[in-house]
């Protein structure tokens, strides 16, 4: 990605197997998130909002060297698949969403 927020705040972004959606220090905010294949956060944010009370299962693979993932699903809850893990240490912000 080549710019913050370059992606409309409501866009869905579908990462296939086999693709890299990579963030570089840039800030994302997207209405939803599926796929299984690797977001490479770099250093910088990916906000979920997925709706107004909308649960999601992330499986995505998660990767980068910090960043932050956080999410905001109105209520619903999120739901973690982590059979598709790698090596990331970041941080998860969780803002009107149940875990």
């Amino acid at each position: 990605m080549g710019a913050a927020g370059a992606l409309g705040n409501t866009s869905a972004l579908v990462v296939d197997d086999g693709s890299t959606f990579l963030l570089n220090t840039f800030n994302q905010t997207v209405g939803d998130l599926s796929g299984v294949g690797t977001i490479d956060l770099g250093s910088g944010t990916l906000t979920i909002t997925n709706g107004n009370q909308q649960n999601l299962n992330l499986t995505n693979v998660i990767q980068g060297n910090g960043g932050t993932l956080a999410f905001n699903l109105g209520g619903g809850v999120l739901s973690v698949d982590n059979s598709n893990s790698a090596a990331w240490a970041g941080n998860v912000e969780l803002n009107n969403t149940l875990l």
